[in-house]
């Protein structure tokens, strides 16, 4: 769960800095923020290093990682891993260009710059491309509940909202002590996070119509959704809406101030709190056609088996036993 959001909000903040720097606009020019550009740049390095660590260490056997690269050819998790691992280099080769320029002083200043300019585009190919092969791990049959397009646009979604947010959380600050306008930063992070929330808005809604078709145990995850997780299923609906036209509406009215930063700050808390409730969701109420509730979440069913036949008593099991 984290790994996926986290990875959506480096490569949406990326674009946002690299993109806003490329085209000038004021507030992510890196000119006028020397020190504030590559602490970000950095920051989001060591952010998707968490995140891949995180990954790493749930596979069964963390220290056979590279061999997640054998199959390329066949496997959406080996190009998921190749292209995040790609997207990972690139963004460290424009950091260390644009954040430590000296250390290539003997180097002529034209190569450096070009290097890092083709590397910020290769990056920013490779990290939409990176979630591309993400969203592909969970279309598969097996798991009727993901085997929809709905998926892809969770994960640009989460891209387009916490990516903007992750680069005002940086750059406000650095423009509210130095006494410069912040406004139209934020007016033109609010476009791609209003769209982010419209897209994800948008695919959950035809998301729902699908589970409704009565897709075996696409269809019982839907009834477990709405019954099981019902209220929190409600409240992420509605917080979409809520927040898309909040983020709408301060952008317009371009609030200012204490008033103004105090309910931009409360919209992103509710923004990346929704994120992570709607992404757990994600993972909550899947049903493999394998063994229903397995794998992602507890089994009821096969903890009270556990328990009324003792298997429960072996730690191994890893099934609490309730005193009654």
């Amino acid at each position: 769960m984290l790994f996926t959001l986290i990875t959506q909000a480096v490569v949406g903040a990326f674009l946002v800095l690299f993109l806003g720097s490329v085209s000038g606009l004021p507030g992510l020019d890196f000119q006028a923020h020397l020190i504030a550009f590559p602490v970000a740049l950095f920051g989001m390095i060591v952010l998707l290093t968490f995140g891949l660590v995180l990954s790493t260490l749930h596979l069964r056997r963390p220290h056979r990682f590279y061999r997640a690269f054998n199959n390329l050819r066949y496997s959406p998790v080996s190009r998921e891993v190749a292209a995040v691992a790609v997207f990972y280099n690139l963004l460290g080769v424009y950091a260390v260009l644009t954040g430590m320029p000296q250390l290539f002083a003997w180097l002529p200043e034209g190569l450096v710059m070009a290097v890092r300019e083709i590397s910020g585009w290769l990056a920013a190919v490779a990290g939409p491309a990176a979630l591309y092969f993400m969203h592909s791990i969970y279309r598969i049959p097996a798991r009727p509940y993901w085997n929809h397009w709905q998926v892809l646009t969770a994960f640009y979604g989460s891209m387009l909202t916490l990516g903007p947010l992750f680069a005002a959380l940086i750059f406000v600050p650095v423009m509210l002590i130095q006494g410069l306008d912040y406004l139209r930063l934020l007016q033109f992070l609010s476009l791609p996070i209003a769209l982010g929330l419209l897209l994800e808005g948008f695919g959950l809604y035809r998301h729902a119509r699908h589970l409704k078709s009565g897709v075996g145990e696409a269809d019982a995850s839907g009834q477990q959704q709405l019954t099981t997780f019902g209220k929190t299923y409600l409240v992420r609906n509605i917080g979409l809406g809520v927040n898309t036209a909040l983020v709408l509406t301060l952008a317009g009215l371009s609030l200012s101030g204490a008033v103004g930063l105090s309910l931009w700050a409360i919209i992103a808390v509710s923004i990346t709190a929704l994120a992570v409730v709607g992404r757990a969701l994600f993972y909550a109420v899947v049903i493999p056609t394998t063994m229903p509730g397995a794998f992602f979440w507890n089994n009821p069913g096969f903890q009270e088996h556990a328990r009324h036949s003792g298997l429960a008593a072996m730690q191994q099991v890893g099934v609490q036993i309730v005193e009654h």
